[in-house]
């Protein structure tokens, strides 16, 4: 058997850069939309959900709960497929930034 008989391998075409700058300012409003969203409401969700003495301090918490949702939101497990084809250096519990 000789490298000729081997099928020639395809490698899918780079996207274009216009469509990777047009995907990435998609999710940069979506982002921002959530923080304006959120930021609208906050004051109504510290009186709601976070009714404290002091509105103070129940807005403070509203905001740390919107923090801390944020910094774990990103943080997500590996999907199996990308612990199968894993580096075998990488562990498989690993997390990935979103």
């Amino acid at each position: 058997m000789t490298a000729d008989t081997f099928p020639a391998i395809v490698l899918p075409k780079p996207p274009s850069t216009s469509r990777l700058i047009f995907a990435a300012t998609i999710g940069n409003v979506f982002e921002w939309f959530d923080f304006v969203v959120y930021g609208f409401f906050a004051v109504t969700l510290a009186e709601v959900f976070f009714p404290a003495g002091d509105p103070t301090v129940s807005l403070l918490v509203t905001f740390g709960a919107f923090g801390l949702a944020y910094t774990c939101g990103r943080w997500v497990p590996s999907s199996s497929a990308a612990t199968a084809t894993a580096p075998a250096g990488r562990p498989a519990s690993s997390c990935r930034w979103r």
